[in-house]
């Protein structure tokens, strides 16, 4: 009988479909994406962080710094930004499984009230949701976890999600 009931479990667990085929998660289509970030005190920290991914990614993902719009990801500095976080939020556009757009709007008069640390955590969390990334709770050091803290990190899990949802191999890394 047990033998009869792992045979049936290994079935199951051979011809389950994923929640990945079940549920799409939007993502980019290419790996070149153009960024466009306007003059501002916080310019090298966005920067940073969108350098950061790119690193992380193997070769993956490659940002284009532009000069003027259009962009793939536009960051806009604004008032009164309330999201995941107190500094900022983002917005996608999305065509069936496919980002088309995204913005990350950061509120430059609340981010001089934190430490630069922090705002650097929180632009590395936001570049994550423009990237398709979703908040996770699992792990509280992990950059896409929420309440965002100074503590988090871009983490090889952060990376695995990311390969996850763009449909790459991570076999293919090289970190």
């Amino acid at each position: 009988m047990k033998k009869f009931l792992k045979l049936i479990i290994l079935f199951i667990i051979s011809n389950t479909i994923s929640a990945r085929e079940i549920t799409p998660i939007p993502h980019w289509g290419k790996n070149t994406i153009k960024v466009y970030i306007p003059s501002g005190n916080n310019t090298n920290t966005v920067k940073n962080a969108f350098q950061q991914w790119q690193g992380m990614s193997s070769g993956k993902l490659n940002f284009e710094f532009v000069q003027k719009l259009p962009a793939d990801i536009e960051i806009e500095f604004k008032e009164g930004t309330s999201g995941s976080t107190p500094i900022s939020y983002y917005s996608l556009e999305i065509d069936g499984n496919n980002i088309n757009k995204a913005v990350i709007y950061i509120d430059l008069n609340k981010a001089q009230n934190y430490s630069n640390n922090y705002t650097n955590k929180v632009m590395l969390h936001e570049v994550g949701h423009a990237l398709g990334m979703k908040d996770m709770p699992m792990k509280k050091t992990s950059i896409m976890h929420t309440p965002v803290t100074e503590e988090q990190e871009l983490l090889k899990l952060d990376i695995r999600n990311l390969y996850s949802i763009s449909e790459w191999s991570y076999a293919d890394r090289n970190f």
